[in-house]
């Protein structure tokens, strides 16, 4: 009878040493998890800061490359306006029979300097799309 009643005094007493411990097992859990939230928060709003920097950068970019290819494209149409200009000036100078020529000679040279305005634009813009692409969505990459 005796050792019936000290194995249930010591079972009793191993049953509350376990809930003691599982007690403790779940304070640190339940704090492990809260710092586990809070972090997962800062991380989120590092995150959200850093996107938000990214976007203000590319932004800022977008708008110096723009500035730029726009300095670039009115050079070249000065340059082109130059251009004209020598030939309208060579056109007035020659003689009558050599007009038509002349004529034609401009035509295929402005033609030439519209495919150059053109296809110098196209590329432009190709480019600051992929810079655009690479930044906004470099997970794409």
């Amino acid at each position: 009878y005796q050792r019936r009643v000290r194995g249930e005094d010591q079972h009793a007493e191993i049953q509350g040493i376990l809930k003691e411990e599982l007690g403790t097992l779940e304070m640190k859990l339940t704090g492990e998890i809260e710092e586990s939230r809070q972090a997962t928060v800062q991380l989120q709003d590092l995150l959200e800061t850093k996107v938000k920097e990214s976007e203000e950068v590319v932004m800022a970019a977008v708008g110096e490359l723009r500035v730029e290819m726009t300095k670039q494209i009115d050079g070249k149409i000065e340059e082109t306006q130059e251009q004209i200009e020598v030939i309208a000036e060579t056109i007035v100078d020659s003689r009558t029979t050599q007009m038509g020529e002349a004529l034609e000679v401009l035509r295929s040279q402005m033609d030439n300097i519209e495919q150059q305005l053109n296809a110098e634009i196209d590329t432009r813009k190709s480019n600051l799309i992929t810079i655009n692409e690479e930044v906004l969505y470099p997970e794409q990459l």
